[in-house]
């Protein structure tokens, strides 16, 4: 018998550690938000701010949502979380800088519409918005991967250390793109274009710019697709 009843109590624990636990928290205003530690978050456009938390195999509280500078961090609190799963819905009014790292995942399903947004990605983070931009700001690293579509007057491109940027549906007046050590970058610009690939990067490039000036070094590849 007490081997049984020790048997169910470690099912009930197992069972409550590894059940979905969601909820919902309002936050303070931001315009700039960054997520980390594999937390895979989806970015939605509305009237407020706040976030709904899907997740298991970890507690709630150790899901942080916190908004400092107008800045919301998503991020878990200390310790080894493993097997976890954690989903966050974030409802915003405008962005201006997104940010993922340790292997995030940030996407839209909504249409981000600023006058300039910077978007960061490393450490096999994956970024995948839909944007509607006039000045754009792209930094990648590390195996993270950016995938954009929309439009954007200008972009300025800066990846490295094995990152994709995927960029062909995103369609861009200027484009100032660099790209380095493995990294891989695919563009669509329309009028001017300055491109640089060096240390085995490659660059490509679609939209028929008018304007073009490549630079390539070290195995690095430029060319129009």
């Amino acid at each position: 018998m007490k081997r049984i009843a020790v048997l169910v109590l470690i099912t009930v624990f197992g069972t409550s550690v590894f059940a979905q636990k969601t909820a919902t928290r309002k936050l303070e205003k931001f315009t700039a938000i960054s997520a980390s530690e594999g937390i895979d978050v989806t970015l939605v456009k509305g009237s407020s701010y706040e976030a709904k938390i899907t997740a298991s195999g970890i507690e709630m509280e150790d899901v942080l949502t916190e908004v400092s500078g107008g800045r919301l961090k998503i991020h878990l609190d200390g310790g080894n979380h493993r097997n976890i799963d954690v989903n966050v819905e974030v409802t915003f009014v405008s962005l201006n800088e997104i940010k993922a790292s340790s292997a995030a995942d940030i996407k839209s399903s909504s249409v981000i519409e600023a006058d300039m947004l910077e978007i960061d990605a490393s450490s096999a983070a994956d970024i995948d918005l839909k944007i509607k931009v006039k000045e754009l700001h792209v930094d990648a690293s590390s195996s993270a991967d950016i995938t954009l579509s929309g439009t954007a007057d200008k972009q300025n491109v800066d990846i490295s250390s094995a990152a994709d940027y995927k960029a062909f549906e995103l369609v861009s007046k200027e484009g100032d793109i660099s790209a380095s050590s493995a990294a891989d970058a695919n563009v669509n610009v329309t009028e001017s274009l300055y491109a640089s690939a060096s240390s085995g990067a490659s660059v490509r490039y679609k939209g028929n710019p008018d304007k073009v000036k490549e630079h390539s070094s070290s195995g690095g590849d430029v060319e129009q697709y």
